[in-house]
């Protein structure tokens, strides 16, 4: 009788994390859609959008990242200060050993493809065995580190003098404390914590700063 009891808890606590995590995505998938509609961008709550929103996904999921068109949901796309953009939320992506923590994504496209930069967020430093996003960079331990970064966020990169240039162009811009990245053709951050008006403003803006810096 004690097994049937604990396995009947076990069922009632799991479906009420699903409808937690289902209402937190829904309330977030407003203010997505509400964010876009200020900023003459598209929305879909699937990977639809601009024209070219599934083939960027496609991109951005070759370079590592997990942007599977299948997978992700909330999907804003289009053009801001001039440059296409692209956000997304892959609820599928957690932080361990924790079963929530949703992932969004922002992202603008470079006139060109630039050398690797990576900046851990100090959460990510400290925590580097429970974000997934350790596993998006495997070659960054072999990355050279740019001096003077590492007490409050690492900066790693192929090419140092690069990465220094970028980093040093956005510091104290929306960049302190954010984890973000220059990977091939794209300006990506990401941000496990609860979605705010504030801080999709603050996401979108830092990716078009760091493109900017790019040329």
């Amino acid at each position: 009788m004690g097994l049937i009891l604990d396995f009947l808890s076990e069922l009632l606590s799991d479906s009420a994390r699903k409808k937690a995590d289902k209402a937190v995505l829904t309330e977030q998938g407003r203010k997505v859609r509400k964010f876009a509609a200020e900023h003459g961008l598209y929305f879909a709550p699937g990977d639809g959008g601009a024209a070219w929103a599934a083939s960027a996904l496609g991109e951005l999921g070759g370079l590592g990242f997990p942007a599977a068109p299948e997978q992700v949901i909330d999907v804003v796309s289009g053009t801001l200060r001039g440059r296409p953009v692209l956000g997304f939320d892959n609820p599928r992506v957690h932080l361990r050993p924790l079963d929530s923590g949703h992932f969004w994504f922002a992202a603008a496209r470079l006139p060109r493809a630039f050398p690797d930069v990576v900046a851990r967020s100090p959460w990510e430093v400290r925590n580097a065995g429970s974000t997934p996003a350790t596993g998006w960079f495997p070659d960054a331990s072999h990355y050279a580190q740019v001096p003077g970064t590492g007490a409050k966020q690492a900066v790693l990169g192929t090419d140092p003098g690069f990465a220094a240039h970028v980093a040093g162009g956005v510091r104290g811009r929306g960049a302190f404390g954010a984890s973000w990245a220059i990977r091939g053709r794209w300006a990506v951050t990401w941000d496990p914590g609860l979605l705010t008006a504030k801080r999709l403003q603050n996401r979108f803006g830092l990716v078009c700063d760091l493109a900017d810096r790019c040329g």
